[in-house]
């Protein structure tokens, strides 16, 4: 099964760190543990360096 491809409003740099990631990865290792990852936040946490934007 072949997996849809990222679109690029998917991806988002890191203020810190500069890398780019998937929104999506992000919400699911980054976010893990937080009851509001997938509700209402409108943050996200870089899955490499935890800085929180």
């Amino acid at each position: 099964m072949k997996h849809p491809k990222q679109s690029r409003n998917d991806l988002r740099t890191c203020p810190n760190c500069k890398k780019s990631f998937a929104l999506s990865y992000a919400r699911a290792f980054g976010c893990k543990g937080c009851s509001q990852s997938y509700l209402t936040c409108g943050y996200v946490k870089c899955p490499f360096c935890s800085h929180e934007f």
